[in-house]
């Protein structure tokens, strides 16, 4: 018996469990952790109430992996800001769906957008001086055709 087997068991006996579920918490195909649900009445349990627990299992995990999606995505900005500081340019990232971009300090302060306003494209656009409009708007149009546009100055 091994000293997982002798805590469960040890755990039962002081607790009074006579009946115990556990599922694993997968994240990314791997294990993180496990929920249980336990009775101190011995029972079978019935399929039903299987599925159930199981789905309350899978929204946990579902939690978890969001949080670790959070935290790389956090860790992610961090260092794109490290970079575009050491190159001294301003970085924009645009969330086409939700048409909301997320820019670098710099980037906000060369465009004349305060450093906590919320910027979508109109807003983006609205920041251009006129001759630079028509330009932005076609490598956006070609952007979205799947075009990598270059400019140099």
């Amino acid at each position: 018996v091994d000293d997982l087997e002798k805590a469960d068991r040890d755990n039962f006996l002081r607790y009074g469990t006579r009946a115990e579920l556990v599922f694993p918490l997968l994240v990314s195909g791997c294990a993180r952790g496990g929920l249980a649900f336990s009775s101190m009445e011995a029972r079978d349990w019935p399929e039903a109430v299987v599925r159930g627990l199981r789905l309350i299992a899978d929204v946990f995990a579902n939690v978890l992996a969001r949080k670790r999606a959070d935290q790389a995505l956090k860790e992610s900005e961090a260092k794109m800001r490290l970079a575009a500081e050491a190159a001294h340019v301003g970085l924009w990232v645009w969330d086409i769906r939700n048409d909301m971009i997320w820019g670098t300090a710099r980037a906000k302060a060369l465009y004349g957008v305060e450093s906590e306003e919320v910027v979508t494209l109109q807003r983006f656009l609205d920041s251009l001086i006129p001759e630079d409009y028509a330009r932005i708007q076609n490598a956006i149009q070609k952007t979205m055709q799947g075009a990598v546009v270059r400019r140099h100055v």
